[in-house]
């Protein structure tokens, strides 16, 4: 069925885009001091670096264990430190991988040759929750810490009729989903903060069901939602608050990163 004709307007007309190259400016200045590093109040990687001038935007680019190249576009105000110096969190970074680091400045649409690598490995310590829309929110879940996870699926159990054998029929696939559990102790010197501080952040996250978490376990960095948040007071001489929540993955499959 074809559209009615329009004079000055044409029936139908399609746009096809072919492979491009982004060439990078050397107009651009690049980058200076580019560091990359870990600690251990955050799961986040932590990437510093310096600029003389300020660009429009950064795109920071990132592999892991020396495959594929991710890509960030990082608006200015979101990284400057004052001055000439920059700081960006990485809270989708997994641990207990290799993980390179590129900064590129954009500039009237026009993007800086890479500069020096930077490189950090972050350690697979406590289990965190991490909130992407702001990098410096963290909840960790510290001693005795503990999990239970699977790769959920919905399947069904076909029992084909004069047949001696059943058939397994997958209906869909999701991600990790399980619970995970710890304490807080009256004080992490990791990050800080009192048992009464991580209490309230674990409110936060009970009354935000809908919102996208991070949740850094293992060696894994995946975004969840959360449900049943339990933060209960332990036994004990000392005040210690313990935590529960149950997690389930929302998207970044691996399956749909290898298709």
């Amino acid at each position: 069925m074809e559209r009615v004709a329009t004079p000055g307007s044409p029936i139908y007309a399609v746009a096809t885009f072919g492979p491009f190259t982004i060439e990078p400016a050397t107009s651009v200045v690049q980058v200076t001091n580019l560091f990359a590093s870990k600690t251990p109040a955050s799961p986040a990687a932590m990437l510093s670096w310096t600029r003389p001038t300020t660009p429009d935007s950064y795109l920071i680019e990132r592999s892991i264990d020396g495959g594929p190249w991710s890509r960030f576009v990082i608006e200015v105000g979101d990284v400057a430190q004052g001055g000439t110096a920059y700081l960006w969190r990485d809270v989708t970074a997994p641990a207990e991988h290799d993980l390179t680091y590129r900064v590129r400045p954009v500039v009237n649409l026009s993007m800086g040759e890479a500069p020096a690598e930077a490189s950090v490995r972050l350690d697979a310590s406590f289990i965190w929750l991490a909130d992407p829309d702001d990098p410096e929110w963290v909840l960790p879940l510290a001693g005795n810490e503990a999990g239970s996870w699977t790769l959920g699926e919905d399947s069904s159990v076909i029992n084909v009729l004069g047949s001696d054998r059943s058939n397994l029929v997958h209906e869909g696939f999701r991600g990790y989903e399980g619970s995970v559990s710890g304490v807080f102790p009256p004080s992490i010197r990791e990050v800080s903060m009192t048992a009464q501080e991580l209490r309230d952040r674990t409110w936060r996250t009970k009354t935000q069901p809908t919102h996208v978490w991070r949740l850094a376990i293992s060696d894994m960095n995946i975004p969840v939602v959360v449900r049943n948040v339990n933060p209960v007071p332990q036994g004990g001489p000392q005040v210690r608050i313990g935590v529960s929540l149950d997690f389930y993955q929302q998207g970044e499959l691996a399956w749909d990163e290898d298709a």
